[in-house]
């Protein structure tokens, strides 16, 4: 079957993208490393393998397989609707991409989200092994948003898998820490997001922070008004991170961990403009 060979292409694709930039980061590397590199590939990776045990006992089967299941009991808005197979997969991927920005501003504008997602921010240098930086707890909810978007809009099986190679491509692209031809960029930058584009979104100046939201295709944030070109103090020179959790021992695994518990009680409620919420201050 099509789908099942695409699978086994959509993992070669990740963990092919994985090793050709761990190679090209020691060779080209955008800026130096500032803190301990083995504490941080330590955690980040441990990070990994636990979000690979999660997606198994969140979702055993797969986004794929479910969206299989939903076709065949044809569950969902587009198995329900005769239309051209392909504009559907290709209007199904930039939906998905389009939902996972949404996700991302959510991540950033809800205090209790924020928590969650407060680890990815708090690395403090970006290469690829940040792509995998992310609570269990974030995972697992990002697991449930895409199941159910995947049940209630009937997505096909083909956009699940097409989105996941784009996805892999490009997150691993724009966290590895790479030095990129500035023309590249730019041309890239029109349709994508880049590793130049996304590093803003690290910045440890929170309006920075809420912008570049975007995971594939960065015209999410253009049409959003969320997008940003640099960082005001030039890609070789912003701090990269959160303004707490700045220390070698905040990168260790057990540190990384209880994060989001070691912020004090949420910040004021958000007021809609995400630059004005606040972030709390850590606990140590």
């Amino acid at each position: 079957m099509l789908e099942e060979k695409l699978e086994l292409v959509v993992g070669g694709v990740f963990y092919g993208s994985i090793i050709v930039f761990a190679l090209l980061e020691r060779v080209w590397p955008r800026r130096q490393d500032t803190y301990s590199f083995l504490t941080r590939w330590t955690s980040n990776i441990a990070l990994f393998l636990i979000e690979l045990g999660l997606v198994w006992l969140v979702l055993p089967a797969g986004l794929v397989a479910l969206a299989y299941l939903a076709q065949t009991n044809g569950w969902g808005l587009f198995n329900n609707l005769s239309l051209p197979e392909w504009p559907v997969i290709i209007g199904s991927v930039l939906l998905l991409d389009l939902m996972k920005y949404g996700e991302h501003r959510f991540l950033h504008q809800i205090p209790l989200l924020w928590r969650m997602h407060v680890i990815h921010h708090a690395d403090l240098d970006m290469d690829f092994t940040t792509t995998f930086r992310h609570h269990p707890l974030e995972v697992a909810f990002s697991l449930i948003i895409s199941a159910a978007a995947t049940v209630l809009l009937g997505l096909p099986p083909m956009s699940i898998l097409l989105f996941s190679a784009l996805a892999a491509v490009v997150t691993t692209i724009s966290h590895a820490n790479i030095r990129w031809n500035s023309t590249l960029d730019r041309v890239l930058r029109t349709v994508f997001m880049t590793r130049d584009a996304h590093a803003v979104h690290h910045s440890a100046l929170r309006e920075e922070t809420d912008s570049n939201f975007s995971i594939v295709f960065i015209g999410w944030d253009r049409l959003f008004g969320t997008y940003r070109p640099a960082p005001a103090a030039g890609l070789d020179h912003y701090e990269i991170g959160v303004e707490y959790f700045r220390t070698d021992r905040d990168l260790a695994l057990d540190r990384v961990l209880t994060m989001p518990f070691r912020l004090p009680g949420p910040p004021a409620a958000p007021s809609g403009v995400l630059s004005t919420v606040s972030h709390p201050k850590a606990v140590s």
